[in-house]
């Protein structure tokens, strides 16, 4: 029964205007009270079930890549305008997520305003979202979200990348360049008993419709800035152990979603975005698999169709995957 209220509510909100062309718009029709609470419900435990199957699906990764020390490092402008870092980093074989959050030009807030600021923003009293979207920063602070304080070094490194995302002039669009690409066979994963409480099919869909409700997230925040503006960056390493850089930017007032790829270490080996990853079908074993999903599949996945790079936003992503990525050793042998 839950599988078929997701797929319905997911339909819906598909059907709202997921749309990756800044020229297509769609007017969102007010559903029905009732409708609109069992959808409300529905999302709400979709992005649940995603979160803890996403962190094992990071768990997975930390265990068999135990010399990166980096899994992931995504920024978002949030509804409020500030800026947010979720940092994934690996301590004793285990992964640990620390976020950190600045002002609207990336500039980190003082320290006794970010718990109480990030749990705001997890538990989606900051700034209510609009029926069938979420704040698309919500799966990345994950369930439970973070509520230590940061590390000296994690606020750091949050302070040079939200400054190098957020506090430089809006980022340039130009020509689009590189068609996307296709990875080769991911590595085998070892796997982690998640302890689901749902089962594959209802797992997928409730993959299908958060990608949907961020999407329209995303949307939302478009709507009210100008073009060219940052919405997002997310830096995570893939199962293959290639690193991936996905932009969402302000084009039209609509958001578009742009990724390049880079090896291990960071280095940009092309523009585009894995093709496994990127076909929105979440039932592929790239998506999700004995419970666990793939942490790069949300900010990869469609809607929309990941466009072809742009000069500047190539440029940016090479700058913002090295800094982040290049510190990292392989182990020794």
């Amino acid at each position: 029964m839950r599988l078929e209220l997701l797929q319905a509510c997911a339909l819906s909100i598909t059907a709202l205007g997921c749309t990756s062309h800044p020229a297509d718009s769609s007017t969102a029709v007010p559903a029905e009270p009732a409708l609109q609470a069992s959808q409300d419900a529905a999302l709400s435990g979709a992005l649940r079930e995603v979160a803890i199957a996403r962190w094992e699906g990071v768990r997975s990764l930390a265990r068999q890549l135990p010399g990166r020390a980096v899994l992931a490092v995504e920024l978002y402008r949030t509804p409020q305008d500030q800026t947010l870092a979720v940092f994934t980093t690996v301590g004793s074989g285990e992964p640990v997520r620390s976020a950190v959050i600045g002002d609207a030009h990336g500039v980190v807030q003082p320290a006794e305003i970010q718990a109480e600021t990030i749990e705001r923003i997890a538990s989606g009293t900051a700034t209510p979202p609009a029926p069938g979207s979420v704040d698309p920063s919500v799966v990345a602070l994950g369930e439970p979200p973070p509520r230590q304080p940061s590390p000296p070094g994690i606020v750091a490194a949050a302070s040079d990348v939200l400054a190098t995302a957020f506090a430089s002039e809006a980022l340039a669009t130009g020509e689009r360049m590189h068609p996307p690409l296709t990875l080769a066979a991911a590595r085998v994963v070892g796997r982690v008993n998640a302890g689901a409480s749902v089962d594959q099919a209802t797992l997928a869909a409730d993959v299908d419709m958060v990608m949907a409700a961020r999407w329209q997230g995303f949307r939302s925040l478009a709507q009210h800035l100008p073009d060219r503006e940052l919405l997002s960056v997310e830096l995570i390493r893939t199962r293959q152990d290639l690193t991936v850089a996905v932009f969402v930017v302000v084009e039209q007032g609509a958001p578009v979603k742009y990724a390049m790829l880079g090896d291990a270490l960071g280095n940009l080996r092309t523009t585009g975005a894995p093709a496994g990853a990127s076909q929105g079908t979440a039932t592929h074993v790239e998506v999700v698999e004995d419970g666990i999903v793939d942490p790069a599949v949300v900010a990869l996945g469609r809607p929309p169709p990941i466009e072809p790079t742009t000069p500047g936003i190539a440029a940016a992503g090479q700058g913002l995957l090295s800094a982040v990525f290049q510190r990292v050793v392989a182990p020794p042998p």
